[in-house]
């Protein structure tokens, strides 16, 4: 007994050593690959022996990390993608591996002989499908599995490193009993994945090794961003810096960089004490001589910056965009507004290439999900994004709504503020339209402002829509409309939903595009869209709604009814109203006289129930003193603008106010809001000619005092009538 049970373990051990010997003689031997494979397996095989080794972080052959990453993710999703072993081979083949470090070029060939393995297969049997579906299948069970968790479909590689090397087996398993594969197939696929299997296992160290260092640059390009958010241009120049110093060709890091310094630079009005400027890693030399020459004699920091935006567009001509409305910009501030209107020009011709990289799943931001979780990350993802698709700061037409501006062409500095809108609203992407809307709103209030003026008196609706023969509602579609109370005829309408839902940052929203467009809202007109898909979310998560209208001629928001009260009679705003409420203040000061002089406005325009007020003596206008009170301005915006609107009910109270009040955005009420025994809302309240039109339910008693309160943006006033001998009389207007 004791004899055969040496023989059986002698035998096992040379069978061991046999197989090892046999695994290394096969890793040593030299590999050839079939014709279908020599195209792929050619392209890494050459752009490794063009890449030096993979430790240089110096030099012009240095690799770039963020594509080496790209790779690392691409070839592992296409896995779980591709339709075909066929179109497996010809992605791997088309890739540019131009960058991508050595030893993962080199990690990668060792799949090959794995894909030949695939290949003879495919050949032996008819259901190529089953061949190329055990890697696909299994490569998708981990991707969902990474998706759900909300990152980039991180693929087997990912599910072998997070669950170990039985979820691989596992998954192999599942495949087979759901194939119900022929007993000889499912032997040689089950080679195939301990083959695989193997090479995971040898790949994992090469890919964390890669991802180490991607995060490590992520992390200063992410403070670099942060910094420039907050004003803190000399610390972003630094780790700017710091990035380049990983990545001297990093594009983002050159972006970065010539950003901080334009931003620091003595046009923009601001002196930080900043560090010594220094070239980097590498020379970045001038395109131009000439402009080298010239720029001399420039501030230093306007000078860098300009040799690093030509170095860019020397090497990036195909992601221009961005860099050329920097250069711009920097243009602008250095006194050569015709070279600023050419690049703004120029970059708005090449932001439709550009933006189509936001929709790459294999963009380095979508493998970053993490960063919609915190409000900070949020700031880094749209400064980003403002990059690739041309909003806010790097929106070439509100660069040149704003050089327009300062050479006062109002006109046509609202174009430019249309065109803007007419791009975004016709991309993919809707979420920055929040951004831009604040960025108008701050930085170009006197030409934003003026495209709405009447965006008060335009409400918005929207309800479950009705499920199948009206029984019941479904919690997932929207209906959604528009309420004119104005005489504004707007054509050519496009509504866009920003929802809040519940778990959401608190001012974050999630922009929908409603799929119909109206080609016509008539004035004082309910208007129907077609219903909007909101799913995975419901009806019953939805904590708030405000809507962007885009017209031909309007750009604004639009509320709820309830949205305007609660906002305008809040005691306490929320960070990003009461932020909306100061820029549409300043922006008002661009159009309406000041306090005393709207008050003077009101008590001689105001008229009750059709017929001027009367004035009295028993009480003086009182004019409370606010320190942010601006001059008189002409009144441009006083000139009217159609016929007044009449409503002959004779047991309502029907009061009509200057048109000027509908800049503040006014909500109306018959005592103070919040007596809620007392206070009561107008049930009509339109706009029409010189006028804004209240009806209330009301008919006063003889001698009874009224107090009407206006709740504005900028302004807010109690008004006191009284009724005396058949007409109203003026009693008081005072700030409240």
């Amino acid at each position: 007994m004791k004899k055969n049970t040496r023989i059986i373990l002698l035998t096992a051990v040379l069978m061991a050593v046999c197989g090892l010997g046999y695994l290394r003689y096969r890793a040593a031997r030299p590999y050839t690959p079939s014709p279908e494979l020599a195209e792929a397996y050619g392209s890494l095989s050459q752009a490794e022996a063009d890449r030096p080794d993979s430790t240089l972080r110096t030099g012009a052959d240095c690799y770039d990390i963020e594509k080496t990453v790209r790779i690392m993710n691409s070839l592992e999703v296409a896995q779980a993608r591709s339709g075909s072993f066929d179109e497996l081979l010809l992605y791997m083949a088309r890739q540019d591996y131009d960058g991508v470090a050595k030893e993962v070029l080199a990690a990668k060939k060792r799949m090959f002989p794995i894909l030949e393995e695939m290949n003879a297969l495919r050949k032996q049997y008819d259901d190529a499908s089953s061949v190329m579906g055990y890697l696909r299948c299994v490569s998708r069970q981990a991707e969902e599995g990474d998706l759900r968790r909300g990152g980039l479909g991180a693929t087997m590689l990912a599910m072998s490193l997070t669950q170990g090397r039985a979820a691989l087996e596992t998954a192999f398993d599942a495949y087979r009993e759901q194939q119900h594969l022929k007993k000889e197939l499912a032997a040689k696929l089950a080679k195939i994945n301990r083959e695989y299997i193997r090479y995971v296992e040898e790949y994992a160290p090469v890919y964390h090794k890669y991802m180490r260092e991607w995060d490590a640059l992520c992390l200063l390009k992410d403070r670099a961003y942060i910094d420039l958010y907050s004003g803190r241009y000399a610390d972003a120049l630094n780790n700017a810096e710091k990035v380049l110093a990983l990545s001297p060709e990093n594009e983002e890091g050159l972006l970065l960089k010539a950003c901080a310094l334009i931003e620091s630079g003595p046009a923009a009005g601001r002196t930080p004490q900043l560090p010594a400027v220094t070239e980097g890693p590498r020379p970045l030399p001038l395109a131009d001589p000439e402009a080298e020459a010239a720029a001399a004699l420039a501030d230093p920091r306007y000078y860098t910056a300009e040799r690093i935006l030509d170095e860019y567009l020397r090497r990036y001509p195909d992601k221009a965009a961005p860099a050329l409305v920097l250069q711009g910009l920097l243009f602008r501030r250095t006194g050569r507004p015709d070279k600023a209107m050419a690049s703004f020009e120029q970059a708005a011709v090449e932001y439709p290439r550009q933006a189509e990289a936001l929709t790459d799943i294999l963009n380095a931001y979508n493998n970053r999900a993490y960063l919609d979780k915190s409000a900070e990350g949020l700031y880094l993802l749209n400064y980003y994004r403002s990059t690739m698709e041309g909003f806010g700061m790097f929106s070439p037409n509100f660069q040149k709504a704003a050089l327009l501006l300062a050479e006062n062409r109002i006109e046509e500095s609202r174009q430019e503020i249309y065109r803007h809108f007419f791009r975004r609203s016709r991309q993919a992407a809707y979420h920055c339209l929040l951004s831009d809307m604040q960025y108008c709103e701050t930085h170009l209030p006197a030409g934003f402002r003026s495209l709405f003026l009447e965006a008060g008196h335009i409400d918005l609706e929207y309800e479950p829509s009705a499920a199948f023969l009206g029984m019941g509602r479904k919690s997932d579609r929207l209906d959604v409309a528009l309420v004119n109370r104005s005489d504004l005829r707007l054509e050519n309408v496009r509504l866009f939903l920003c929802i809040h839902y519940t778990g959401m940052y608190t001012d974050d929203y999630e922009v929908v595009k409603v799929p119909l467009e109206k080609n016509l809202v008539q004035p004082f007109e309910r208007v129907g869209f077609d219903a909007v898909e909101i799913a995975p979310h419901t009806v019953d998560a939805i904590t708030r709604i405000r809507a962007i209208v885009v017209a031909d001629d309007r750009i604004g928001w639009v509320d709820t009814p309830e949205i305007k009260r609660s906002r305008a009679t809040a005691a306490v705003l929320r960070p990003a109203e009461r932020a909306e409420a100061a820029r549409r203040g300043n922006a008002a000061d661009d159009f309406v006289p000041d306090a005393p002089e709207i008050k003077r406005l009101i008590a001689e325009r105001m008229r009750v129930n059709d017929r001027p007020l009367r004035t009295t003596d028993r009480a003086p206008l009182r004019t409370a003193q606010r320190p942010d009170a601006q001059a008189s301005l002409p009144r441009r915006a006083m000139q009217a603008v159609g016929e007044l609107f009449g409503d002959k009910q004779a047991d309502k109270l029907r009061i009509d106010l200057p048109r000027i009040l509908a800049l503040f955005d006014p909500v109306f009420t018959i005592h103070a809001a919040g007596e809620t025994d007392k206070t009561r809302y107008p049930e009509r309240n339109t706009l029409s000619g010189e006028y804004i039109r209240l009806v209330f339910d009301l008919r006063p008693g003889k001698d009874e005092t009224v107090p009407l309160y206006l709740y504005g943006n900028a302004l807010r006033l109690r008004i006191e009538i009284a009724e005396a001998d058949g007409s109203f009389e003026l009693i008081a207007i005072e700030e409240v």
